[in-house]
């Protein structure tokens, strides 16, 4: 079988009706795993099969793609859990052309919320609680509007920052991101919903 790389596409061809393509992919922590399939040949059917065992008994996932179509919402995604290695199996119509991958997604969306303190004249930012995250971090908007990486928090458990930068008088944006490393790769969120803040 040959081993898919994280983030990576491969381009296939089912040289004939009795080609069978094998393919495995081990998941380590952190991050939620997607296997997407596309078929690219007009009149093709690709046929897949996921399983969770190396002897490919243990069925996850199985269905087909026909056409220039990819795997449907409502078939569902494809989710695979840490820790585990899985097997796929492609087999289809002659000539047919697909591409399939591995992707990581990000950590969910998180929200952020802010507060001034008015006797030391400092901002608390604070968020909820990512998944799977490794750390995350604050952005602040600059009088033109353009935000800059002010805080990179290095621990999941760390829920606030305080940003003590700041001026009487002055309204400060700020948004939150969260991160997760794996296998010396980053993955980001989405970024948080805005939030403002005059220091008084």
């Amino acid at each position: 079988a040959k081993r898919l790389e994280l983030n990576k596409s491969y381009n296939q061809t089912i040289n004939n009706d009795s080609d069978i393509d094998c393919f495995k992919f081990s998941t380590s922590n952190y991050i939620d795993y997607n296997i997407t399939f596309k078929s690219t040949t007009e009149y093709g059917n690709v046929d897949y099969a996921v399983y969770e065992d190396k002897e490919m008994t243990v069925l996850l996932k199985s269905g087909y793609l026909s056409g220039k179509s990819v795997l449907s919402k409502n078939e569902g995604t494809i989710k695979l859990t840490p820790y585990r290695t899985y097997y796929i199996k492609i087999s289809g119509n002659e000539n047919s052309k697909y591409t399939i991958g591995v992707n990581a997604a990000a950590p969910a969306n998180n929200n952020a919320k802010a507060q001034t303190v008015k006797k030391t004249r400092q901002v608390t930012i604070s968020w909820s609680k990512v998944n799977k995250a490794t750390g995350y971090e604050v952005y602040r908007a600059d009088k033109n509007g353009a935000y800059k990486k002010v805080a990179t928090i290095k621990s999941a458990k760390t829920l606030k920052w305080i940003d003590k930068n700041v001026k009487k008088g002055y309204t400060y944006k700020y948004k939150v991101r969260a991160y997760a490393k794996v296998k010396g790769k980053t993955y980001y969120s989405a970024y948080s919903a805005e939030k403002a803040v005059k220091v008084k």
